[in-house]
């Protein structure tokens, strides 16, 4: 019988699984507590264990003990007792990476993991007590809550819930450390016939807007103003190698609940090369019918799903979230741009799933100059009101809160405004903070935290343009990475923080914000659709077992490819911009600057040879390597042909974001007649769109 609880669940995913150790804490059943362990396989030759039987220790205080490490320097003393423990670990960690080398293969095209040399799998959290969880102490302390009683779970509708194969996907569920569903899980993978009923995970989505890699304390912000991020962070799992799948906000948030490049569902534009493109109002486009989006695939698994805040995947009737399978909505359809004061043209209107009931500056007014504005506190009561209403009818949930205080211009309640050492982007980073823990302890009082399932990022990075309203202490002027929200150069997000597992745990799997569709239907036990190529990566095998899983992510700008990073590599191929004093004036693409990449400040085009990047050495992409070295030609050689199979299997979508037309501009929304709010649209006029919009 094979007792391999992480074997038994890559089966039933069909994905390959390594061999199993046993309890000793080697293996896959082994445990921890509080605890982050490095494991590597034993050096080449013969085993530690061998060297023990040629030549057992003398015990502990017996006579003669302890002489062989005094003279047991060099080889000669190992062929007698064994190396020190130093040399025993380094010798270990070198040959585990001399075997990742030499697996890792020099083509790949796919998603699909890699076979590996099996190593022992990283241990299951167990709780060694009765609640091994300490409080969340920056957050509130837990209170006990009396569940109403009700029928027992079934999962008729879940088959793939039932028994150990699907324990793996409830074993991550959890906001706070795991306890009672990975000591299930393990008594099963023990052979003892547990089968559990359990209702499927419930799934938060935090999707920030232009927050940057360096916005908070757990990534070294100095002014450490995001205490609960920073310890969901730590009672989860970071994955500082996360990638936005697009440096503007539309395409990063269809590739997100699509699990698809832009390119693949026509976010994008063919107007010019590498274009800024994103849906403004005047966008005639939006998210295809074609497209299956995350909460319809979600609710044939049973799922309640709701958007709160920013939708930004087309405006028009036949792009709305409740047609593409949410079912509620309170935000906005675009980005809260104006024509703020102007009211002869339409401001960005506020919806109530099909209907409108205001705008934005007007019944949800932003004060331009303060920066005063109540959304952050609305959106995060919407949250709590959804998920009590479905705990209430106990009905599994998906939440995607979409807020938008960070996007420029930047907004803050008034509680907030002053509050932050870093101008008003950080009063709208700590009120965001803030709501996040009200939605935090909420689920510790419904006692759902343990099977709810918890993602924070962002869609892109921060944009220069919101420097300013940080006043002196700008992280742009201090962070590593030099990269902004509508370049290529970087790209990195870095602010995933998957809750559960192993807590303090870092995962350096190549993430992309893509990954968050795959990951979550996996989550819900679903698998992705079939008939359609997938980029997102299921990294449930990365939070589970610790595997690190070879993939190549692909830099689209408009249908041009302008980079990709595979394993440490990271190759741009276009690499002009704005000039340095235009750049160091915060020059970018909100005042209308055309941006294709930030890798050199040189006003070059189409370089000849990639620049190519050792994202290990170098994570701010500041250092390419020499193209006459062999490193260079190497990663070149093995990109070049990563890149050549991705396009010779591509089929781009149709292009959403070509054609502009005034008329089509949110003039007279659903329910803007009991408002007073209905504006005379004025003719139609359909017209290529004019970049950068």
């Amino acid at each position: 019988m094979d007792r391999s609880w992480g074997a038994r669940t890559n089966r039933a995913r069909g994905q390959t699984a390594g061999r199993s150790g046993g309890r000793d804490g080697r293996g896959g059943s082994g445990l921890c507590r509080r605890q982050v362990q490095v494991w590597a396989a034993p050096p080449p030759g013969p085993p530690l264990a061998s060297w023990a039987r040629r030549s057992p220790r003398a015990p502990s205080g017996a006579p003669g003990a302890g002489k062989e490490k005094r003279r047991g320097g060099g080889e000669r003393g190992w062929r007698r007792s064994g190396p020190p423990a130093s040399v025993r670990t380094s010798l270990a960690i070198t040959a585990t990476h001399t075997a990742i080398l030499e697996a890792r293969p020099t083509r790949h095209v796919t998603a699909a993991p890699v076979t590996r040399p099996a190593r022992p799998r990283p241990p299951v959290c167990l709780p060694s007590g009765p609640d091994p969880a300490p409080p969340i102490t920056l957050l509130v302390r837990p209170r006990p809550v009396a569940r109403p009683e009700g029928p027992p779970a079934s999962t008729a509708r879940f088959p793939r819930l039932r028994g150990s194969a699907a324990l793996g996907v409830v074993a991550m569920a959890a906001v706070a450390a795991a306890t009672r569903w990975q000591l299930l899980l393990v008594l099963s993978a023990a052979g003892l016939g547990v089968t559990l009923a359990l209702q499927p995970p419930n799934i938060l989505l935090l999707l920030m807007d232009d927050m940057g890699w360096g916005d908070l304390g757990v990534y070294g912000e100095p002014s450490r103003e995001t205490p609960n991020l920073d310890q969901m962070a730590a009672e989860g799992m970071l994955f500082p190698n996360f990638y936005a799948a697009n440096p503007l906000c539309s395409p990063s948030r269809a590739a997100l609940l699509t699990g698809r490049l832009p390119i693949r569902t026509g976010f994008y534009t063919s107007n010019g090369h590498a274009r800024n493109a994103y849906t403004p109002q005047e966008v005639v486009g939006g998210i295809p019918d074609s497209e299956h989006l995350l909460p319809e695939l979600l609710r044939t698994a049973g799922y309640a799903s709701k958007i709160v805040g920013k939708w930004h995947l087309g405006h028009r009737p036949q792009f709305h979230p409740l047609k593409h399978g949410f079912d509620e909505w309170f935000g906005s359809p675009n980005c809260h741009f104006g024509p703020y004061d102007n009211k002869a043209r339409p401001n960005i209107p506020v919806y109530r799933d099909w209907e409108m009931v205001g705008r934005y500056y007007e019944e949800f007014p932003i004060n331009l100059r303060t920066g005063e504005a109540n959304l952050t506190q609305i959106y995060v009561q919407e949250a709590l009101d959804f998920i009590k209403g479905q705990q209430a009818a106990r009905r599994p949930f998906f939440l995607y809160w979409a807020v938008d205080a960070t996007h420029a211009p930047v907004y803050a309640s008034r509680p907030f405004l002053g509050s932050s050492q870093r101008g008003r982007y950080g009063d709208a980073v700590r009120e965001i903070d803030a709501g996040i823990g009200r939605v935090l302890r909420l689920l510790q009082d419904l006692g759902v935290a343990e099977n709810t399932f918890v993602f924070f990022t962002s869609d892109n990075g921060a944009a220069l343009i919101s420097a300013p309203k940080q006043g002196r202490h700008a992280w742009q002027q201090k962070a590593m990475c030099r990269g902004r929200g509508p370049s290529q150069h970087l790209g990195r997000v870095g602010i995933l923080s998957a809750s559960g597992s192993c807590p303090l745990q870092v995962s350096h799997q190549l993430g992309s914000i893509m990954d968050l569709f795959t990951t979550s239907l996996s989550v819900a036990g679903l698998e992705p659709p079939s008939d359609r190529a997938i980029d997102g990566l299921d990294l449930l095998p990365a939070m589970l077992q610790g595997r690190l899983m070879d993939r190549p992510i692909f830099y689209y700008r408009g249908n041009t490819l302008m980079a990709v990073t595979l394993g440490q590599y990271k190759a741009h191929f276009w690499t002009w911009t704005n000039s340095w004093e235009e750049f160091r004036q915060g020059v970018d693409f909100c005042p209308g600057q055309n941006i294709s990449g930030v890798t050199t400040h040189t006003q070059e085009e189409h370089t000849k040879l990639p620049l190519i990047f050792h994202l290990g050495r170098d994570p701010g992409e500041r250092y390419p390597l020499s193209v006459a070295s062999t490193e260079y030609l190497d990663a070149l050689h093995r990109i070049t042909s990563v890149v050549q199979q991705h396009q010779e299997t591509l089929v781009p979508g149709q292009p959403q974001l070509n054609v502009c037309n005034q008329a089509v501009m949110n003039w007279a929304p659903p329910g803007c007649e009991k408002l007073g709010k209905c504006l005379e649209p004025p003719e139609s006029v359909p017209e290529k769109c004019s970049w950068p919009h």
